[in-house]
């Protein structure tokens, strides 16, 4: 500043401060611009700590704000930058929602060709099942005059239809020679000290009706006497593999459970819970379990 500073009464400092530039009139004033006086302020002394004091505070104040301004600058900066990876992370989150839309159509999608992939395999696991239910009907069909006579012992040269004519004998059920249309022995894989069942297939439906009928009436009729070395001769039906196993499992359960009885009639499986129930068929291992 251009103030001047004068000593004055004692105790007293005056400072001088310049005052404004004034342009005057051409008619009143020389062509130079004069300078107004200059103002005098005058301080006490005992003021001047305050002040200094003050101008202290002032010059803190400044270098604070300029701090600030510098760490605001710097806090701009990093605003700045978290702003840019902000956006960053927002067009990446845009991304990915866009991403998990497109992947969340794809996953509809194969749920839809899942559902029916499972439903073609649903029907064909049950075209599949009635196709092989078919099979065995017409395969149980064709062993409709077949027998199966297990117990009488084997023999070297023995004449198995004879056999079974003895057998019918024996029962009260006329056979002749000429209604047997196959009669031999079959393998079955069990225990070989019991002697192999011998499978008939009579030419007449009726004649094995008949003499399936009467197991019943001789049931656990000791044949020692008519078959040497015989003991409980048993006649079953000649059924399929699929039938057998469904007739063993009804079985067990009617011996564990005590049923009243079980057997089968061309085929098919019945059973009953007791004597005056009505007879129940058993088409497979589900009707079986509902019991």
């Amino acid at each position: 500043m251009d103030d001047t500073e004068t000593k004055g009464k004692e105790g007293q400092i005056t400072y001088y401060f310049p005052g404004k530039r004034v342009e005057r009139s051409s008619d009143n004033s020389s062509p130079e611009s004069e300078k107004p006086p200059a103002k005098s302020v005058k301080f006490a002394k005992s003021n001047m700590a305050e002040l200094e004091e003050i101008w202290k505070v002032l010059n803190n104040i400044k270098e604070n704000t300029n701090k600030l301004l510098e760490e605001n600058k710097v806090i701009r900066e990093q605003y700045n930058e978290l702003q840019k990876s902000l956006e960053f992370h927002i067009n990446k989150m845009e991304e990915l929602a866009t991403e998990n839309k497109d992947l969340k159509r794809e996953v509809k999608s194969l749920k839809e060709t899942l559902n029916e992939a499972n439903e073609e395999r649903d029907q064909f696991c049950a075209d599949l099942e009635t196709a092989i239910n078919q099979i065995d009907d017409l395969e149980q069909y064709t062993r409709k005059h077949n027998l199966e006579i297990h117990g009488i012992p084997e023999k070297t040269e023995e004449n198995l239809a004879e056999q079974v004519i003895t057998l019918g004998n024996a029962l009260n059920v006329t056979i002749r020679h000429d209604d047997s249309d196959i009669c031999h022995r079959i393998f079955t894989g069990r225990n070989a000290s019991k002697p192999r069942p011998i499978i008939v297939r009579f030419k007449s439906y009726r004649t094995k009706k008949e003499l399936y009928g009467v197991r019943k009436s001789r049931k656990n009729q000791n044949m020692s006497h008519i078959f040497q070395g015989a003991g409980i001769v048993y006649i079953n039906e000649n059924l399929t593999r699929m039938r057998r196993q469904l007739f063993a499992k009804v079985w067990k359960r009617k011996k564990s459970e005590q049923w009243h009885s079980a057997w089968t009639i061309d085929g098919k499986v019945f059973m009953k819970l007791s004597l005056g129930d009505q007879p129940v068929r058993i088409y497979s291992q589900e009707d079986l379990d509902n019991i």
